[in-house]
């Protein structure tokens, strides 16, 4: 995947959270998940912090956080299907953002 498609999928995430008819408190969730794990320069940091390029703790931690953050979901808010959809998108690009970075990482 190009850099455009990862920069284009993450702004559209980020207005389909901005005006999706969830609770508040969700919506601030997830927003901050988005910009901890969508956000290249923390990405870069957090891999920077690990001893090994390969260590997993950042994917862990991106998941445990996602999964935390469903917690602040209202039973109205999982009832959207497209939510959940969003849930399983912002996984994916945050691999995708993790293995630009490694690579990256590997390069240098």
């Amino acid at each position: 995947m190009n850099d455009l498609y990862c920069t284009e999928e993450i702004n559209h995430v980020r207005r389909y959270v901005n005006n999706i008819p969830i609770s508040g408190r969700y919506r601030t969730e997830l927003v901050r998940w988005i910009n901890t794990y969508l956000d290249e320069e923390n990405v870069e940091k957090h891999l920077s912090s690990t001893k090994d390029t390969f260590d997993m703790s950042v994917k862990q931690a991106a998941q445990r956080d996602l999964e935390l953050t469903i917690l602040f979901a209202k039973k109205e808010d999982r009832t959207n299907s497209g939510i959940i959809f969003l849930e399983g998108e912002l996984l994916f690009l945050f691999n995708l953002l993790y293995e630009k970075v490694k690579a990256q990482k590997l390069a240098a």
